[in-house]
């Protein structure tokens, strides 16, 4: 299923409705990344600061290969979120400029909403299952946005009062666990580029996978299964 850009997009309001490795590329190593796109978006988000350097947030330089695989900027983030209300990424993520306002604009805006209305809490902490990984789509030779650092798997989330939710076990689980991620889903939808769960395939069955894959200029939709 594609949804066009702009058109899924849940905030507290909509939130609140919806609830009613395979192998690296044996190139030899150098500090680059697969298409020009992306280190054009990447040098574009440093330089408009869209990425605050914070206790969470932190820079540290280049990732370089081996082979396409790198980011000419990249960040190790413990928390998410806007400020004064993050939460924990655990274990920490290594993540690209563009990943994390979008991120942050998810979890402050969508992801703490639904887990009010659906469990009377909010999220505490997030089980990061994958982020910078150097790796090909899997049974393709096609380069992972993992390997970019310009991906995030999700597999679980915590909440305050203790409370923690798989996405294996909740996807299909009680009803207001299939309530709260299948609504943080659908409004990842509205932020990033592809949004992959449980209903995609068998390689998603125990996480969200949310990336910002360039799509070229011209792009007008997203993939959200």
């Amino acid at each position: 299923m594609r949804y066009e850009k702009g058109r899924v997009r849940f905030r507290h309001g909509a939130v609140l409705a919806a609830l009613a490795l395979a192998a690296c590329s044996a190139e030899p190593d150098r500090p680059a990344v697969s298409s020009y796109a992306a280190v054009s978006a990447a040098r574009s988000c440093i330089a408009g600061a869209l990425t605050a350097v914070t206790v969470d947030t932190v820079p540290i330089g280049p990732v370089h290969g081996p082979g396409r695989c790198g980011a000419i900027e990249a960040y190790s983030v413990t928390a998410l979120g806007f400020a004064g209300d993050p939460i924990v990424a655990q274990p920490a993520a290594t993540l690209s400029c563009g990943m994390i306002p979008a991120l942050d604009r998810w979890v402050a805006e969508s992801v703490q909403a639904a887990a009010m209305v659906a469990f009377g809490s909010e999220v505490e902490r997030v089980s990061v299952a994958s982020s910078y990984m150097c790796r090909a789509v899997a049974r393709t030779s096609r380069l992972s946005e993992h390997g970019l650092a310009n991906a995030i798997d999700i597999s679980a989330f915590t909440l305050e009062n203790g409370r923690e939710i798989t996405v294996a076990d909740g996807w299909r689980g009680a009803p207001e666990e299939r309530l709260f991620l299948h609504a943080i889903y659908n409004a990842a939808c509205g932020v990033f580029e592809t949004v992959l769960g449980p209903d995609d395939n068998a390689d998603h069955r125990d996480h969200l996978h949310l990336d910002m894959a360039d799509r070229g200029p011209n792009s007008t939709f997203q993939t959200c299964t």
